[in-house]
Protein backbone atom coordinates (compact mmCIF):
# COMPACT_ATOMS: atom_id res chain seq x y z
CA UNK A 1 0.00 0.00 0.00
CA UNK A 2 1.51 3.56 -0.92
CA UNK A 3 2.23 6.05 1.74
CA UNK A 4 -0.64 8.63 1.81
CA UNK A 5 -0.57 12.53 3.06
CA UNK A 6 -2.60 12.88 5.46
CA UNK A 7 -4.72 16.20 6.33
CA UNK A 8 -2.84 19.07 8.78
CA UNK A 9 -4.63 20.90 11.18
CA UNK A 10 -5.67 23.74 8.70
CA UNK A 11 -7.32 21.55 6.63
CA UNK A 12 -8.91 19.97 9.40
CA UNK A 13 -10.32 23.83 10.04
CA UNK A 14 -11.36 24.46 7.02
CA UNK A 15 -9.00 27.12 5.71
CA UNK A 16 -8.30 24.68 2.63
CA UNK A 17 -9.77 22.35 0.81
CA UNK A 18 -8.36 18.70 1.06
CA UNK A 19 -10.06 17.30 -2.06
CA UNK A 20 -10.35 18.60 -6.04
CA UNK A 21 -11.94 16.96 -8.83
CA UNK A 22 -9.38 18.36 -11.06
CA UNK A 23 -10.41 17.63 -14.78
CA UNK A 24 -8.80 15.73 -17.50
CA UNK A 25 -10.81 16.86 -20.37
CA UNK A 26 -13.99 18.13 -22.27
CA UNK A 27 -13.99 16.13 -25.09
CA UNK A 28 -16.33 12.88 -24.62
CA UNK A 29 -17.57 10.02 -27.16
CA UNK A 30 -21.18 9.68 -25.92
CA UNK A 31 -24.30 11.59 -26.12
CA UNK A 32 -25.86 9.94 -22.77
CA UNK A 33 -29.29 11.37 -22.03
CA UNK A 34 -28.52 12.76 -18.51
CA UNK A 35 -25.40 14.67 -19.61
CA UNK A 36 -25.07 18.05 -20.95
CA UNK A 37 -21.68 17.88 -21.97
CA UNK A 38 -23.00 18.35 -25.97
CA UNK A 39 -24.19 21.87 -24.67
CA UNK A 40 -20.54 22.75 -24.43
CA UNK A 41 -19.12 25.43 -26.17
CA UNK A 42 -16.49 24.48 -28.46
CA UNK A 43 -13.67 26.75 -27.26
CA UNK A 44 -14.21 25.02 -23.79
CA UNK A 45 -12.78 21.47 -25.21
CA UNK A 46 -9.30 20.56 -24.29
CA UNK A 47 -7.59 18.21 -22.25
CA UNK A 48 -5.08 18.72 -19.20
CA UNK A 49 -1.55 17.80 -19.76
CA UNK A 50 0.63 16.68 -17.23
CA UNK A 51 2.84 19.03 -17.03
CA UNK A 52 0.06 21.52 -15.76
CA UNK A 53 -1.40 18.77 -13.60
CA UNK A 54 1.93 18.96 -12.02
CA UNK A 55 1.94 22.61 -11.78
CA UNK A 56 -1.35 22.50 -10.10
CA UNK A 57 -0.44 19.65 -7.15
CA UNK A 58 2.89 21.24 -6.76
CA UNK A 59 0.71 25.15 -6.59
CA UNK A 60 -1.50 23.33 -4.11
CA UNK A 61 -0.01 21.25 -1.43
CA UNK A 62 -2.72 20.86 0.84
CA UNK A 63 -4.39 18.38 -1.52
CA UNK A 64 -4.52 14.96 -0.33
CA UNK A 65 -7.80 13.46 -2.14
CA UNK A 66 -8.18 14.02 -6.44
CA UNK A 67 -10.68 12.79 -8.68
CA UNK A 68 -9.46 12.79 -12.26
CA UNK A 69 -13.15 13.55 -13.32
CA UNK A 70 -14.95 16.64 -15.08
CA UNK A 71 -16.89 16.94 -18.00
CA UNK A 72 -15.66 14.80 -20.26
CA UNK A 73 -14.52 11.33 -21.27
CA UNK A 74 -11.60 10.73 -18.63
CA UNK A 75 -9.94 7.62 -20.50
CA UNK A 76 -9.94 10.17 -23.75
CA UNK A 77 -6.88 12.16 -22.32
CA UNK A 78 -4.15 9.76 -23.60
CA UNK A 79 -1.90 10.78 -20.45
CA UNK A 80 -4.64 9.68 -17.96
CA UNK A 81 -2.36 6.53 -16.86
CA UNK A 82 0.57 8.13 -15.94
CA UNK A 83 -1.29 11.16 -14.89
CA UNK A 84 -2.66 8.76 -11.89
CA UNK A 85 0.35 7.27 -11.34
CA UNK A 86 1.59 10.69 -10.69
CA UNK A 87 -0.72 11.28 -8.12
CA UNK A 88 0.17 7.84 -6.28
CA UNK A 89 3.93 8.81 -6.07
CA UNK A 90 2.62 12.02 -4.71
CA UNK A 91 1.09 10.40 -1.57
CA UNK A 92 -2.41 11.86 -3.40
CA UNK A 93 -5.48 9.50 -3.40
CA UNK A 94 -6.63 9.31 -6.55
CA UNK A 95 -10.00 8.02 -8.42
CA UNK A 96 -11.16 8.51 -12.11
CA UNK A 97 -14.57 7.63 -13.86
CA UNK A 98 -15.08 6.40 -17.36
CA UNK A 99 -17.76 5.53 -19.49
CA UNK A 100 -15.99 2.10 -20.49
CA UNK A 101 -15.69 2.34 -24.38
CA UNK A 102 -11.98 2.86 -24.13
CA UNK A 103 -11.07 0.85 -21.58
CA UNK A 104 -9.14 -1.90 -24.18
CA UNK A 105 -7.02 1.39 -25.79
CA UNK A 106 -5.24 2.36 -22.36
CA UNK A 107 -2.34 0.93 -20.37
CA UNK A 108 -5.01 -0.25 -18.27
CA UNK A 109 -2.70 -1.90 -16.08
CA UNK A 110 -0.80 1.07 -15.21
CA UNK A 111 -4.12 2.90 -14.60
CA UNK A 112 -5.12 0.57 -12.37
CA UNK A 113 -2.10 0.60 -10.14
CA UNK A 114 -2.07 4.28 -10.31
CA UNK A 115 -5.75 4.98 -8.77
CA UNK A 116 -7.57 3.34 -5.43
CA UNK A 117 -10.55 3.47 -7.51
CA UNK A 118 -11.97 3.13 -11.00
CA UNK A 119 -16.02 4.15 -11.52
CA UNK A 120 -17.38 3.02 -14.45
CA UNK A 121 -20.73 4.58 -15.14
CA UNK A 122 -23.34 1.79 -15.76
CA UNK A 123 -26.99 2.66 -16.03
CA UNK A 124 -28.85 -0.59 -17.14
CA UNK A 125 -27.89 -4.37 -16.93
CA UNK A 126 -30.31 -4.75 -20.22
CA UNK A 127 -28.00 -3.67 -23.59
CA UNK A 128 -30.92 -2.34 -25.41
CA UNK A 129 -32.07 0.36 -22.55
CA UNK A 130 -28.31 0.60 -21.72
CA UNK A 131 -27.50 1.80 -25.30
CA UNK A 132 -30.83 4.68 -25.08
CA UNK A 133 -29.64 6.47 -22.44
CA UNK A 134 -25.61 6.29 -23.01
CA UNK A 135 -26.23 6.92 -27.09
CA UNK A 136 -23.50 5.78 -29.06
CA UNK A 137 -22.41 3.10 -26.11
CA UNK A 138 -21.35 -0.59 -27.14
CA UNK A 139 -22.89 -2.72 -23.93
CA UNK A 140 -21.13 -5.87 -24.91
CA UNK A 141 -17.69 -3.89 -25.80
CA UNK A 142 -17.92 -1.93 -22.38
CA UNK A 143 -18.66 -5.81 -20.66
CA UNK A 144 -16.17 -7.02 -22.24
CA UNK A 145 -13.82 -3.82 -20.84
CA UNK A 146 -15.25 -4.86 -17.21
CA UNK A 147 -14.56 -8.23 -17.44
CA UNK A 148 -10.93 -7.35 -18.67
CA UNK A 149 -10.07 -4.72 -15.49
CA UNK A 150 -11.40 -7.15 -13.46
CA UNK A 151 -8.92 -10.07 -14.23
CA UNK A 152 -5.87 -7.53 -14.44
CA UNK A 153 -6.84 -6.43 -10.96
CA UNK A 154 -6.70 -9.96 -9.83
CA UNK A 155 -3.71 -11.02 -11.97
CA UNK A 156 -1.84 -8.01 -10.11
CA UNK A 157 -3.20 -8.45 -6.68
CA UNK A 158 -4.01 -4.49 -7.10
CA UNK A 159 -6.31 -2.64 -4.26
CA UNK A 160 -7.92 -0.62 -6.68
CA UNK A 161 -11.59 -0.21 -6.18
CA UNK A 162 -14.08 -1.20 -9.04
CA UNK A 163 -17.23 0.81 -8.96
CA UNK A 164 -20.09 1.34 -11.31
CA UNK A 165 -22.06 4.79 -11.09
CA UNK A 166 -25.54 4.24 -11.73
CA UNK A 167 -27.65 7.50 -12.62
CA UNK A 168 -31.18 7.25 -11.40
CA UNK A 169 -33.84 8.24 -14.08
CA UNK A 170 -37.08 7.91 -14.92
CA UNK A 171 -35.99 5.34 -17.59
CA UNK A 172 -34.15 2.65 -15.48
CA UNK A 173 -35.95 3.38 -12.15
CA UNK A 174 -37.93 0.10 -12.42
CA UNK A 175 -34.44 -1.89 -13.22
CA UNK A 176 -31.75 -0.90 -10.50
CA UNK A 177 -32.75 -3.78 -8.42
CA UNK A 178 -30.80 -5.60 -11.10
CA UNK A 179 -27.50 -3.87 -11.23
CA UNK A 180 -25.94 -4.92 -8.38
CA UNK A 181 -26.41 -9.03 -8.82
CA UNK A 182 -25.09 -8.34 -11.98
CA UNK A 183 -22.38 -6.39 -10.92
CA UNK A 184 -21.26 -9.36 -8.05
CA UNK A 185 -21.20 -11.89 -11.34
CA UNK A 186 -18.78 -9.35 -13.59
CA UNK A 187 -16.47 -9.04 -9.93
CA UNK A 188 -17.73 -5.24 -9.22
CA UNK A 189 -16.67 -3.97 -5.76
CA UNK A 190 -18.46 -1.43 -5.22
CA UNK A 191 -21.97 0.86 -6.55
CA UNK A 192 -22.88 4.25 -6.94
CA UNK A 193 -26.04 5.59 -7.26
CA UNK A 194 -27.02 8.67 -8.05
CA UNK A 195 -30.35 10.85 -9.47
CA UNK A 196 -29.97 12.41 -12.92
CA UNK A 197 -29.81 15.83 -11.82
CA UNK A 198 -28.57 19.46 -13.97
CA UNK A 199 -24.77 19.83 -13.16
CA UNK A 200 -25.23 23.65 -14.04
CA UNK A 201 -28.25 25.85 -13.35
CA UNK A 202 -29.37 28.92 -15.66
CA UNK A 203 -27.43 31.17 -13.44
CA UNK A 204 -25.99 33.61 -15.83
CA UNK A 205 -28.38 33.43 -18.79
CA UNK A 206 -26.60 35.24 -21.33
CA UNK A 207 -23.73 32.66 -21.12
CA UNK A 208 -26.26 29.47 -21.94
CA UNK A 209 -26.64 29.05 -25.70
CA UNK A 210 -29.86 27.47 -27.44
CA UNK A 211 -28.04 24.18 -27.89
CA UNK A 212 -27.62 23.72 -23.90
CA UNK A 213 -30.95 24.87 -23.13
CA UNK A 214 -32.35 22.12 -25.47
CA UNK A 215 -30.03 19.58 -23.68
CA UNK A 216 -31.45 20.96 -19.93
CA UNK A 217 -35.53 20.01 -20.96
CA UNK A 218 -33.68 16.45 -21.90
CA UNK A 219 -32.56 16.19 -19.15
CA UNK A 220 -35.07 17.04 -17.22
CA UNK A 221 -37.36 14.73 -19.25
CA UNK A 222 -35.16 11.56 -17.36
CA UNK A 223 -35.06 13.33 -14.35
CA UNK A 224 -36.44 10.31 -11.63
CA UNK A 225 -39.43 11.75 -9.59
CA UNK A 226 -37.20 11.34 -6.49
CA UNK A 227 -38.23 14.35 -4.37
CA UNK A 228 -40.74 12.96 -2.61
CA UNK A 229 -38.30 11.90 0.74
CA UNK A 230 -40.29 8.98 1.87
CA UNK A 231 -39.93 7.70 -1.66
CA UNK A 232 -36.04 8.16 -1.92
CA UNK A 233 -35.20 6.57 1.35
CA UNK A 234 -37.38 3.71 0.68
CA UNK A 235 -35.48 3.13 -2.65
CA UNK A 236 -32.29 4.20 -0.95
CA UNK A 237 -32.57 1.49 1.79
CA UNK A 238 -33.31 -1.19 -0.98
CA UNK A 239 -30.94 -0.77 -2.93
CA UNK A 240 -28.64 -1.28 0.00
CA UNK A 241 -29.93 -4.24 1.00
CA UNK A 242 -29.51 -5.56 -2.25
CA UNK A 243 -25.53 -4.31 -2.36
CA UNK A 244 -25.63 -5.87 1.07
CA UNK A 245 -26.59 -9.15 0.00
CA UNK A 246 -24.61 -9.19 -3.44
CA UNK A 247 -21.46 -8.37 -1.24
CA UNK A 248 -20.84 -4.60 -2.53
CA UNK A 249 -20.32 -1.72 -1.20
CA UNK A 250 -22.65 1.22 -1.41
CA UNK A 251 -23.40 4.62 -1.64
CA UNK A 252 -26.46 6.72 -2.70
CA UNK A 253 -26.91 10.39 -3.94
CA UNK A 254 -30.32 11.59 -4.18
CA UNK A 255 -32.35 14.29 -5.80
CA UNK A 256 -33.10 16.40 -2.09
CA UNK A 257 -31.93 19.78 -1.44
CA UNK A 258 -28.62 19.14 0.08
CA UNK A 259 -27.79 22.75 0.69
CA UNK A 260 -27.16 22.13 4.88
CA UNK A 261 -25.17 19.02 4.34
CA UNK A 262 -23.06 19.67 1.40
CA UNK A 263 -19.57 18.68 2.54
CA UNK A 264 -17.57 20.60 -0.71
CA UNK A 265 -17.80 24.27 0.84
CA UNK A 266 -14.32 24.16 2.66
CA UNK A 267 -13.20 20.74 1.75
CA UNK A 268 -13.24 20.53 -1.53
CA UNK A 269 -12.82 22.15 -5.01
CA UNK A 270 -13.41 21.92 -8.77
CA UNK A 271 -10.39 22.66 -11.49
CA UNK A 272 -10.89 22.80 -14.99
CA UNK A 273 -8.48 21.48 -17.67
CA UNK A 274 -7.44 24.91 -18.21
CA UNK A 275 -6.75 25.93 -14.14
CA UNK A 276 -10.39 27.76 -13.37
CA UNK A 277 -11.76 27.43 -9.69
CA UNK A 278 -15.59 26.53 -9.39
CA UNK A 279 -17.57 25.26 -6.43
CA UNK A 280 -17.94 21.60 -7.02
CA UNK A 281 -18.40 18.40 -9.39
CA UNK A 282 -21.94 19.67 -9.81
CA UNK A 283 -21.11 23.45 -11.21
CA UNK A 284 -18.28 22.84 -13.71
CA UNK A 285 -18.32 25.24 -16.15
CA UNK A 286 -16.65 27.85 -15.38
CA UNK A 287 -18.35 29.87 -18.08
CA UNK A 288 -21.12 29.99 -15.92
CA UNK A 289 -19.58 30.52 -12.83
CA UNK A 290 -15.76 30.42 -11.40
CA UNK A 291 -13.37 31.60 -8.94
CA UNK A 292 -10.46 32.61 -10.53
CA UNK A 293 -7.95 30.58 -12.24
CA UNK A 294 -4.71 28.51 -10.61
CA UNK A 295 -2.40 29.03 -13.63
CA UNK A 296 -3.26 32.95 -13.27
CA UNK A 297 -3.35 33.42 -9.17
CA UNK A 298 -2.43 31.11 -6.30
CA UNK A 299 -5.10 29.67 -4.21
CA UNK A 300 -4.42 32.35 -1.66
CA UNK A 301 -5.03 34.70 -3.66
CA UNK A 302 -8.14 33.18 -4.83
CA UNK A 303 -9.83 32.59 -1.45
CA UNK A 304 -9.08 35.89 -0.51
CA UNK A 305 -11.31 37.13 -3.72
CA UNK A 306 -14.51 38.78 -3.33
CA UNK A 307 -16.64 36.17 -4.90
CA UNK A 308 -14.98 33.26 -2.86
CA UNK A 309 -15.39 34.98 0.63
CA UNK A 310 -19.10 35.55 -0.22
CA UNK A 311 -19.30 32.21 -0.89
CA UNK A 312 -17.85 30.87 2.03
CA UNK A 313 -19.75 33.32 3.89
CA UNK A 314 -23.06 32.47 2.42
CA UNK A 315 -22.79 29.00 4.17
CA UNK A 316 -21.37 30.31 7.47
CA UNK A 317 -24.63 32.13 7.73
CA UNK A 318 -26.65 29.37 6.83
CA UNK A 319 -27.93 31.39 3.46
CA UNK A 320 -27.61 29.34 0.13
CA UNK A 321 -25.61 30.67 -2.69
CA UNK A 322 -27.44 31.72 -6.02
CA UNK A 323 -25.07 29.01 -7.90
CA UNK A 324 -26.61 26.53 -5.18
CA UNK A 325 -30.20 27.01 -5.15
CA UNK A 326 -30.60 24.42 -8.30
CA UNK A 327 -28.82 21.52 -6.50
CA UNK A 328 -28.97 18.34 -6.89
Amino acid sequence: MPEYKTQNSNQEEGAYPYHAHIEPTTLCNLKCRSCNNEGLASQRRGHLTPANLRKLIEGNRFLTDVSLIGLGESLLNPEIAGMALYLKEEGIRARTCTNGMNLHKIDLEKLLGGIDELVISFDANEKSLFQRLRRGADFEKIVKNIKMAVEIKRAGNLSVTLSFQTVISKENIDTLAYIPPFARELGMDKMRFSAAVQYNPDYKSASINEDYRKIRKRIQSVQAPLRDDKLEIRLRDQLKSICGKNGLEFSFSGSSPRFRECWWPGKGIFITYDGFVTPCCMRMDPTVFNFGNLFENPFDEIKRGELFKSFMDSFKNNLCPDICKECP
